[in-house]
């Protein structure tokens, strides 16, 4: 008959063990579930163990125990409060109460009597045997170290193991490295290792019914067929191929690494840990999808069986909030030590080391511990307050690569707040230099234009002071603005005089400059030099009769006696009585043979200066004129007078 599942329902557990409640989803256990009754009936003590996670309460509380109920005038018991400090009162008021309701009859024993006491009491008014299983029990040796009180209890459930005519077996269900802790009772119980069954991880084929058949029930009990789910047959295949004889610990599984020891073996185990993490999640994915198929295509993309392992704690702590995250991060660090061991602590201990308020803690706590959470799980010491561990085994070492990973997350988003903050301040830091700048400026501005305004009040007060003294004095001085005038004309003018005068002075030094340039030019025949120094000395004063002289005297060095004739012409025009402009110009005619010209030019040379004719004597450029007849009367009277 079909009943009405949650709508978050999922048929498989993840890391969560199975109960009692979700026998109808547990499978793949069959030959354990009954080799494990088998013991229960043979033995009085059965030693039932395992590796970390191999699922030993699932098996004990999904599979063994509901068969057990089935049967009748049987009655059995799952004990694993061992945290307790009242845990042997509990475990007799819990056997009562299985006895009562397995005969349907109210069952009186006394539960101050030592348990093997107690036991036969309950015994003796019970129809059938009595089962009593301890789970966990390694936690036993945890919360209840060697004392007297612990010596109590070890005494009488010794006595009880150890009793003939008690119709009571009992089951110690512990993981395989607490086996050693046993030795507590070595000297009580004699034959306490004689029967020892160990809980191998699954087969193929038990794999396959723990993927399958929880579906086939699920689809079975849902009531709107039409939400039925189906898994494709190569997913199925894929997931057992690549779980065959893998090896998945914390340190792997932090890591993503899955390694395959057995891989050939035929009958290689498939951890359950792992197959449970990869279920879960494909289940997941396809919820949120909205399919009704668990495909080998999402397998594939979630990066199979090693990323599965790799990111199922990140999956499961993304359903934390962002303060809620840092919490944890603060908190688990705490709950694990750097190797990778799990380690469990107080509220009040982990509120005291992260210096986080205690209900802070406890309210994180309680999140990490939620069923859909399943990260920490709680545990009781006697006289102790409530402890928090890690849940599986699995996740210690993921818990750790997490938190690395988030407190490297933290510190490069610490470090990026920084450098921002760092910008900010540097430019707010320019932003208030620029405002007090802006400010300084506004300042001055204002005390600028305020010194304006009081200069510009005083100056149109003192101009309109001046205006109207000026216009008073205008009448009174126009007469003598006008002589003022005219006589600034006149010094106007007279500075233009100075100033022409200056320059001409200027000009005729330059021209004096370049004459003497000229000058050794010509006296070491560099005519051509001489003759362009000479233009610029022209260019310079060309009222200077004796630029244009030493320029035809240039000239008629050069042999140029046309040129040289015009430039002496010039300085002629310039000064007529030049006496060096006739003298060269007769020089320049005779060397011509034009004698006329030449002697017209000596006499004016005489005319104005007789005193050259010691010159003309002595210039060597006239030796053709002394042999002429017009020398003797023009030179020679002179001489013969003397």
């Amino acid at each position: 008959m079909s009943q009405k599942l949650p709508p978050d329902f999922c048929p498989y557990k993840g890391l969560q063990p199975y109960t009692e409640q979700d026998c109808a989803f547990f499978f793949g256990r069959t030959r354990d579930q009954q080799i494990i009754i088998s013991n229960l009936y043979a033995a009085q003590l059965t030693v039932f163990y395992g590796a970390s996670g191999v699922g030993k309460s699932s098996v004990l509380l999904a599979g063994t125990v509901p068969l057990l109920k089935l049967e009748p005038n049987l009655s059995v018991v799952v004990f694993r409060n061992w945290q307790d400090p009242s845990f042997t009162s509990q475990l007799k008021q819990r056997t009562l109460e299985a006895v009562s309701s397995s005969t349907g009859k109210q069952i009186d024993a006394d539960l101050s009597l030592p348990l093997d006491e107690f036991l036969g009491q309950v015994a003796r008014g019970s129809r059938g045997p009595l089962f009593l299983v301890f789970d966990q029990f390694e936690e036993y040796f945890l919360y209840n170290p060697p004392s007297p009180n612990s010596d109590t209890f070890e005494a009488e459930f010794a006595r009880a193991v150890n009793r003939r005519d008690l119709n009571v077996n009992f089951l110690l269900s512990l993981r395989e490295d607490g086996l050693s802790k046993l030795d507590r009772f070595q000297g009580r119980i004699p034959t306490l290792m004689n029967n020892m069954l160990r809980l191998e991880h699954l087969d193929r084929e038990g794999a396959r019914e723990a993927i399958t058949k929880p579906l086939e029930e699920y689809n079975r009990q849902i009531q709107d067929k039409t939400g039925a789910v189906t898994i494709e047959p190569s997913l199925v295949e894929a997931v057992l191929d690549d779980l065959r004889g893998a090896k998945v610990n914390s340190e792997q599984m932090a890591q993503g690494r899955v390694e395959s020891l057995l891989a050939t073996a035929p009958a290689a185990e498939i951890e359950t840990p792992l197959l449970q993490m990869v279920l879960t999640r494909l289940w997941d994915e396809e919820r949120a999808a909205g399919s009704r198929v668990l495909r080998l295509q999402t397998f594939e993309k979630l990066g199979r069986a090693a990323n599965i392992a790799r990111t199922h704690l990140d999956t499961v702590m993304k359903k934390l909030t962002e303060s809620e995250w840092n919490d944890a991060a603060s908190i688990l660090r705490y709950l694990v030590t750097p190797s990778g061991t799990k380690i469990a602590q107080e509220t009040g201990a982990l509120a005291s080391w992260t210096e986080l308020a205690e209900p802070r803690v406890q309210a994180i706590l309680n999140r990490l511990s939620a069923p859909d959470m399943r990260i920490l799980r709680t545990m009781q010491a006697p006289g102790q307050p409530m402890r928090y561990e890690i849940f599986h085994d699995v996740l210690a070492q993921a818990i750790l690569t997490w938190r690395r990973r988030y407190v490297a997350r933290q510190q490069e988003e610490r470090v990026r707040r920084e450098e921002q903050e760092r910008v900010k301040q540097n430019q707010a830091e320019t932003e208030r230099r620029l405002e007090l700048e802006r400010a300084r400026r506004s300042r001055r501005v204002i005390i600028a234009l305020s010194a304006i305004l009081v200069i510009m009040a005083a100056q149109m007060g003192y101009a309109f002071w001046q205006r109207t003294e000026a216009s008073r004095a205008r009448q009174q001085l126009a007469p003598l603005e006008r002589r003022i005038d005219e006589k600034q004309k006149e010094i106007d003018d007279k500075q233009k005089a100075i100033d022409g005068v200056n320059n001409q002075l200027e000009n005729i030094s330059k021209a004096a400059e370049h004459m003497r340039k000229g000058q050794i030019y010509v006296q070491a025949r560099k005519y051509s030099e001489g003759i362009q120094e000479i233009d610029r000395a022209i260019e310079d004063d060309p009222t200077n009769p004796n630029a244009y002289n030493q320029q035809g005297y240039a000239y008629l060095r050069s042999g140029k006696y046309q040129e040289a004739v015009d430039s002496l012409n010039r300085s002629l025009e310039i000064d007529p009585n030049f006496v060096w402009g006739h003298y060269n110009l007769a020089l320049a005619y005779w060397a011509q043979n034009q004698r006329d010209q030449a002697v017209k030019e000596v006499e004016a040379v005489l005319k104005i200066d007789p005193s050259f004719r010691d010159i003309i004597k002595s210039d060597g450029q006239f030796e053709k004129f002394k042999t002429s007849p017009d020398y003797v009367k023009l030179i020679e009277p002179a001489d013969s007078q003397k």
